[in-house]
């Protein structure tokens, strides 16, 4: 079989459970007997059970495995579509992966759920999502600080990287929440969704405006190359995200996470935008650093349009929603804070290298 017609295996990764899923995908495919199928599947689960309960203590290696798998198995649900068709995507076998992979996804986002979320009213449900982003310990988050003050270019770049797959699949993201949504709320999220492709022009859809930057940087930008610059908290937070845009269960979790992201992009964008400038990054760019400056100043009306023309009618409609969409806030929050963490982190130790070449300590 020719394992690239698989297009959420990246045979360079070289991920215990991803070639377990590999080897299982060759055999299925080659049409071996159904005995080893039932048995290798077996075997991933066992593993992935194995690698969710270490993750579970806060193992990095186990969360890893878990996320980049995780990732993979999701990206063939926003693959470009082929005439071989991807034949495995509701395949069962692949579905019981993918199911087991988010048990443990959503065990450790769990495990962190607060213990007094409720049901609110309408317009406490609104104040309290403004009230979460605001106090939460992701908020006015130090990388964009010293983004804007500190960070050498090489450490914007990398920044720049590791935002990429979430930025090229949010089009994706608006797209899920479309599906059989309520009539009263089509108009707002289409809006955003007009946005997301340049109101009808091709060199202004927010893609094209990223991959544009990044070009101008002589980044080459594709899935495989900026997949390797995230943790596992960066995968986790894209993870949560196709999540919740995949299944109709977390629809109301899905929203207060879209609308989180509204509201908070704005602010954060400002000091990410002086950053770039102070370091030259997009002056060599014919659209310079457009794809930030439109999020400044469309989230703005994307975030109150969130929540007075989505969330505000699905709550009328059903006020018992209130807490889950609180809690897709919270998760939102939770894995921006943890991908922050780690990437100011990332970010630092790039300086600190670039400083130690500068005066000769490293050769």
């Amino acid at each position: 079989m020719n394992t690239s017609s698989l297009c959420f295996i990246n045979e360079r990764i070289n991920s215990t459970i991803q070639s377990l899923i590999e080897q299982v995908t060759e055999q299925m495919f080659t049409g071996n007997s159904d005995h080893f199928h039932v048995l290798a599947v077996a075997n991933i689960l066992n593993q992935i059970d194995r690698f969710g309960a270490l993750g579970a203590t806060g193992d990095s290696d186990a969360l890893y495995e878990i996320h980049k798998a995780l990732y993979h198995v999701n990206e063939m649900e926003v693959a470009h579509p082929t005439p071989q068709g991807h034949k495995y995507q509701f395949n069962p076998i692949f579905l019981s992966i993918r199911s087991r992979l988010e048990h443990w996804a959503d065990s450790y986002e769990n495990a962190r759920r607060p213990a007094n979320l409720k049901n609110l009213g309408v317009n406490e449900t609104l104040a309290e999502i403004i009230n979460i982003w605001k106090t939460h310990n992701s908020a006015n988050h130090p990388i964009f600080e010293y983004v804007r003050t500190e960070a050498t270019k090489e450490a914007v770049l990398e920044y720049l990287k590791s935002d990429y797959l979430l930025n090229i699949r949010f089009y994706d993201l608006v797209v899920y929440s479309l599906v059989g949504i309520d009539e009263r709320v089509r108009f707002e999220v289409a809006h955003n969704l007009w946005d997301e492709v340049g109101q009808g022009d091709l060199a202004k859809t927010h893609v094209q405006l990223y991959r544009d930057l990044l070009k101008s940087e002589g980044i080459n930008a594709n899935l495989k190359s900026m997949s390797e610059h995230l943790s596992w908290q960066g995968l986790a937070g894209y993870n949560l995200m196709m999540r919740h845009g995949l299944h109709k269960e977390l629809y109301f979790e899905s929203l207060g996470s879209l609308a989180v992201t509204e509201l908070a992009d704005p602010e954060q964008y400002k000091k990410f935008v002086e950053g770039c400038r102070r370091v030259g990054v997009g002056a060599n760019n014919a659209g310079g650093l457009a794809y930030y400056e439109e999020h400044i100043s469309v989230d703005v009306i994307h975030g109150e349009g969130w929540l007075e023309n989505v969330i505000r009618p699905l709550l009328e409609s059903y006020p018992e929603s209130s807490h889950l969409m609180l809690w897709g806030v919270y998760q939102r929050l939770n894995t921006a804070k943890d991908y922050w963490d780690e990437l100011l982190g990332r970010l630092k130790r790039i300086d600190a290298h670039q400083h130690e070449k500068s005066i000769g300590v490293i050769a």
